[in-house]
């Protein structure tokens, strides 16, 4: 299946972050997070592996009580049920992986 950003359906998470799916599979899902600077992710967890990859921009990445800048070219892997979050240091795209699927996200409502 081919996946054009265009035809993506846009959730709105807050008022200065939107994602987008961008391709998924029956057990892989990738999503797109466009953050403007300042936007913090709640800290959560889940049960699924994840991998971000920074596509542009500049973020600080915590992952328990571990910070890491990360700018454009860098990853981070989460494991099942870390706690993480993230701060967007300037307006960022980033990309989620998550394996299994998240039910969640493609069901999520705005």
């Amino acid at each position: 299946m081919f996946y054009y950003l265009k035809d993506t359906e846009e959730h709105q998470l807050a008022p200065d972050c939107v994602r987008h799916v961008v391709a998924r599979t029956k057990n892989l899902l990738n999503c797109r997070l466009d953050m403007k600077k300042g936007h913090t992710a709640p800290s959560h967890h889940h049960p699924h592996e994840q991998c971000t990859y920074v596509v542009s921009g500049k973020i600080e990445a915590t992952m328990g009580n571990e910070k890491k800048i990360l700018q454009a070219g860098d990853s981070v892997s989460f494991d099942p049920d870390v706690e993480h979050t993230y701060l967007a240091l300037e307006d960022s795209v980033v990309l989620e992986s998550f394996t299994p699927m998240r039910d969640d996200i493609i069901n999520f409502k705005n």
